[in-house]
């Protein structure tokens, strides 16, 4: 008799889209596709697989599953029996009496240790390069503060809140992406001041982007001290936040994308400290679904969504910051908004 984990052990990524014929790219450790299994065709590569394990996420929305779900998706297939007969089949796994099936077995494993260990060691370099460049960026530039001033952030009262900023020699704003458990740099994100289209937002070659935030790490949440985390995404939002929301541990998403992993990773410390997440939103559609899954991952962890008119007594809660007709918390503080912290109810 076959057997799931077996199938699993063995059937790869690549070999699945092959046999369905669905078109992807490699990039790092992952495979990149615009087809989600389970809600098709999409504008943009958002789909993203495991190379070592199959397992995969659709950006866009959500849906996420392992490699047997990958199968089952592309192929149409709903009997789990069927799925694993037919990822069997995929991956060269019989029913006879085959003696090279155990080695094959520990072989891939073997494979799949070995690459698990050149991607730890590719990213410790990442880190140890991404690391050097922040080192050799600039703390002041006549340039780049200009910038931030006329965008209505004041780098003298930045500089007041720590080492957030620094800049390249043509004065583009840059912010170190630090890995959320540990602290550690792990890539840099610029703000691109010059030039005209392209991306405004760049990153050095090489950066972490999933499990980093911009600035923020979770133990900045101390349930003796700072009991509040706010979540913001950009870079422009992150410099924003430090000047909106003083004392409050700022995580800055690169990418809206990252705005629920980083509130699945904080919400738990923010539990336990019995305090509170600030979520901003950008207002476009992709800005308030990502936000919505944030919230959502927040409640899961034990957190509780604040009323409009939650005062200060309210603990262990998640609330969305309103910025009224701004759309981002950048235009919002150049525009003169200032967040004000709700007064506690009468009693």
């Amino acid at each position: 008799m076959i057997s799931a984990a077996d199938v699993r052990a063995e059937l790869r990524a690549t070999a699945v889209l092959a046999y369905v014929d669905v078109p992807y790219r490699e990039s790092g450790r992952e495979l990149r596709t615009k087809f989600c299994p389970k809600c098709g065709e999409r504008s943009t590569a958002c789909v993203s697989i495991s190379i070592a394990t199959g397992a995969w996420v659709d950006h866009a929305h959500g849906c996420r599953g392992g490699v047997l779900d990958l199968l089952a998706g592309y192929a149409g297939i709903t009997r789990f029996p069927d799925v694993v007969e037919l990822g069997a089949s995929i991956a060269g796994i019989t029913t006879t009496a085959d003696p090279d099936h155990e080695r094959r077995i520990v072989e891939r494993h073997r494979v799949d240790a070995e690459r698990v260990a050149r991607d730890a060691a590719d990213r410790l370099a990442a880190g140890m390069r991404a690391a050097a460049v922040w080192s050799s960026l600039a703390r002041r530039c006549n340039v780049g503060e200009r910038y931030l001033a006329g965008r209505g952030i004041d780098p003298a009262e930045l500089r007041g809140r720590g080492d957030v900023v620094r800049y390249r020699a043509n004065g583009d704003p840059a912010v170190a992406l630090r890995d959320l458990a540990t602290g550690a740099i792990v890539g840099v994100q610029y703000r691109r001041i010059r030039g005209v289209g392209g991306d405004k937002m760049t990153s050095e070659t090489g950066s972490q982007v999933a499990g980093s935030a911009l600035y923020g790490k979770v133990t900045d949440i101390d349930p003796d001290g700072v009991d509040v985390a706010v979540i913001v995404e950009g870079l422009a939002d992150t410099l924003a936040a430090h000047l909106q929301f003083p004392g409050c541990a700022v995580f800055g998403a690169p990418g809206a994308g990252q705005i629920e992993a980083i509130a699945t990773a904080v919400a738990p410390r923010v539990v336990a400290a019995r305090g509170w997440i600030l979520l901003t939103v950008d207002d476009d559609a992709t800005g308030i679904g990502h936000v919505g899954k944030a919230i959502v991952a927040a409640c899961r962890a034990g957190l509780r969504l604040a009323d409009a008119d939650a005062g200060l007594e309210g603990r262990c809660m998640v609330r969305l910051v309103e910025l009224g007709e701004h759309h981002d918390l950048a235009d919002a503080h150049a525009a003169g908004w200032r967040w004000s912290w709700p007064k506690r109810r009468a009693s």
